[in-house]
């Protein structure tokens, strides 16, 4: 389970919120919304508090975006490649320095890395973290680790900011409104906040669970591994298949089967072994006509019959015996050379329906994943398209508030 969520102070500041506006309507002895009772004041900055949470929860999502389109500050921020190196062999001269007993604390050692890093200029883009060794791990005393600054804060902080700040807000919306279903703008302003409050919880749980879920039908290889390894294979079959196209071109039946590839599998493993069955009584019949070519005796017709399911072969094979009436060499040479070709298109063919089988065994793998990987994501579905009409209506709702 994932639960730096349920550690984050940013949860106690939500509460807090949420505590306060309750408690302040008590005082009031107000009633939610804007039916008898309630309180003009409380509903007004109820409801400037509740726009504001979203505001702040929407902030992630432009963090987000700047991050994920290049735009953070910290992604234009460059140093030589000569500099980092310079300042990792000073903090390695750091941690052997440590390592004598040289400082005592770890304020020492921040203070002597900050200033190995601003010495060297890359302060900017690496910043180093100081904490005390496992022991268990065979680490020794403190130990400097390196990082990205993210002085514009980690994006799993602003994630945390986002859960509960958008639920502090549906809660305010809540007091604001008193969940009034009374007229169109109200309907639709409180069941979208419910929407986005129900499916923002499912993104939480699933975002808590989830990635034990996904640990848990990994199992040599975890999802981006093979969604790598995937497309290695894929690209491997298809290189393999472009050489065998015009070689296989007589045999449209084995090409298809192999052209069907993952998805049809079985059919051609189940049309593989007696295919290569036949090619290897076929090398035999080629070695016998080989050895015969050059012999005295002449070359080995009955060897030949026995390759009439190989036209191709047979057409080279008595190119190479018409060469060797000229020149016995030459001809044993182009014999040999036509069997081998040969005996080299059915190693293609074989090593293609191994790929098959392993990228079949792999897909299988990585198509649970991507189910997992789905159901881990379709909730944003609803979530964003819903938010994005959330916040339309409340500005629309605002205006028409301030205008009449």
């Amino acid at each position: 389970m994932n639960s730096s969520l349920l550690r984050s102070g940013h949860g106690l500041i939500a509460l807090a919120i949420c505590v306060a506006c309750y408690a302040w309507l008590l005082v009031l002895g107000a009633s939610m919304g804007t039916r008898g009772g309630s309180n003009v004041d409380y509903v007004i900055w109820s409801g400037w508090i509740a726009t504001a949470l979203m505001v702040v929860a929407m902030l992630y999502c432009v963090r987000k975006y700047m991050h994920k389109l290049r735009y953070s500050p910290e992604l234009k921020l460059k140093v030589p490649v000569r500099s980092l190196e310079a300042a990792d062999a000073g903090l390695n001269e750091l941690r052997r320095r440590i390592l004598r007993g040289d400082y005592k604390s770890r304020g020492e050692i921040e203070k002597a890395a900050r200033r190995v890093l601003q010495d060297e200029g890359v302060h900017k883009v690496v910043e180093a973290a100081v904490r005390e060794g496992d022991v268990a791990a065979g680490e020794a005393g403190f130990v400097i680790e390196t990082r990205p600054p993210e002085k514009w804060g980690r994006m799993s902080k602003w994630l945390h900011a986002h859960a509960y700040y958008g639920l502090a807000s549906g809660v305010i919306v809540v007091f604001h409104g008193g969940f009034a279903l009374t007229h169109p703008m109200g309907i639709l302003l409180n069941l979208l906040t419910a929407l986005v409050i129900v499916t923002g919880i499912v993104g939480l749980a699933l975002f808590a669970w989830g990635p034990a879920w996904m640990t848990r039908h990994e199992k040599d290889l975890n999802f981006e591994e093979s969604f790598v390894i995937d497309g290695s294979l894929r690209d491997k079959i298809a290189a393999l298949l472009r050489e065998l196209r015009e070689s296989l071109a007589g045999e449209r039946e084995m090409l298809g089967a192999l052209e069907a590839g993952v998805g049809n599998y079985q059919k051609a493993a189940g049309m593989f072994a007696g295919w290569i069955d036949r090619k290897r009584r076929a090398l035999v019949a080629a070695d016998r006509v080989v050895a015969s070519v050059g012999g005295e005796a002449g070359p080995d017709r009955a060897a030949l019959a026995d390759l009439e399911v190989e036209p191709g072969l047979v057409a080279e094979l008595e190119a190479a015996i018409t060469a060797n009436a000229e020149d016995a060499k030459k001809g044993a040479a182009a014999a040999k050379k036509a069997r081998d070709d040969f005996a080299k298109r059915c190693d293609k063919v074989q090593d293609c329906v191994v790929l098959l089988g392993q990228r079949a065994a792999a897909g299988r793998g990585l198509k649970k994943l991507n189910r997992i990987k789905f159901v881990m994501n379709v909730w944003r579905a609803l979530h964003i398209p819903a938010s994005l009409a959330l916040m339309g209506l409340i500005v629309l709702h605002i205006v028409s508030i301030l205008w009449y």
